[in-house]
């Protein structure tokens, strides 16, 4: 799991990992941006990049009107060839199988191939450290006993919220914060991810004002921030009447992969931070 924090965010969640870092391999990386990349790894059924894939995965076709046994379907064919090492499918059965179950759709053959991964103490070879060992051995054991009781009735799984975006590559953009001071940014590319949302990634000029600005002083104008990419939780947090196209067909420094990935509902929040505004 990779978490990235910014600005003011980073000694609050700093605080957290300190509270936490018994239960918690870490990793901290800080980039020429000042932007934290913190890596974490714990022993949680969901706590890894495999099994929180598996998981979004299922959901996702589950609220998508898909039957259980064909979500799994798909999700065997898509996603376990993908998989590079034994610890990874072990992974990918023991994820699977628990999210199976809290949706009340555990299927028989994947109940059996969890508890064949939990029974034979092949998923804690991976545990170097004695301690992590121990708490992945409680996990799996309260796993166990879990998929052996009654599951729940199933559950329904509310359609996934899919973001898309109006914007092109190129497009030079205005952007208004609620306070009414606006700022310019370059949509450099579209990211396109696997299950259907599209992200732009935008070049943030080092310009505030209130006015609409002259093109020709942003054309003069230092880029900010390259590589931003911003994303709508739900569909309200989209601010459509508060950004618009000024200009299209830029030439841009084409960043094809995001440095900073963050919410439209945080954006002004984060342009306050890096423009001083607070």
């Amino acid at each position: 799991m990779l978490v990235v924090l910014t600005g003011s965010l980073v000694e609050e969640e700093i605080l957290k990992i300190g509270y936490y870092k018994e239960d918690w391999e870490l990793s901290l990386r800080l980039d020429k941006t000042g932007v934290i990349a913190l890596e974490v790894w714990t022993v949680g059924i969901f706590d890894d990049d495999v099994s929180d894939e598996v998981k979004f995965r299922y959901c996702d076709l589950i609220g998508n009107g898909e039957t259980g046994i064909k979500a799994t379907s798909i999700l065997i064919k898509e996603y376990l060839p993908t998989l590079s090492t034994p610890d990874e499918v072990r992974v990918f059965w023991l994820s699977l199988a628990v999210i199976q179950w809290k949706l009340g759709r555990l299927e028989d053959e994947i109940k059996i191939k969890a508890l064949y991964i939990i029974d034979s103490g092949e998923d804690l070879f991976r545990w170097e450290n004695e301690k992590d060992r121990k708490k992945r051995k409680k996990v799996l054991q309260r796993a166990r006993e879990q998929l052996l009781s009654p599951q729940p009735a199933k559950k329904k799984v509310a359609k996934r919220f899919v973001a898309d975006t109006n914007l092109e590559a190129e497009d030079v953009v205005l952007y208004t914060m609620v306070s009414g001071k606006k700022v310019v940014m370059n949509v450099s590319s579209i990211r396109e991810y696997p299950y259907g949302d599209k992200y732009p990634v935008f070049e943030l000029y080092k310009w505030i004002g209130t006015d609409i600005p002259l093109l020709e002083q942003i054309k003069s104008t230092e880029i900010f921030l390259v590589g931003l990419e911003i994303f709508p939780n739900k569909k309200t947090d989209y601010p459509e009447k508060r950004l618009s196209v000024i200009q299209k067909g830029t030439l841009t420094t084409n960043i094809q992969e995001p440095k900073i990935t963050i919410c439209w509902a945080d954006f002004d929040y984060s342009l306050e931070e890096w423009f001083n505004l607070s």
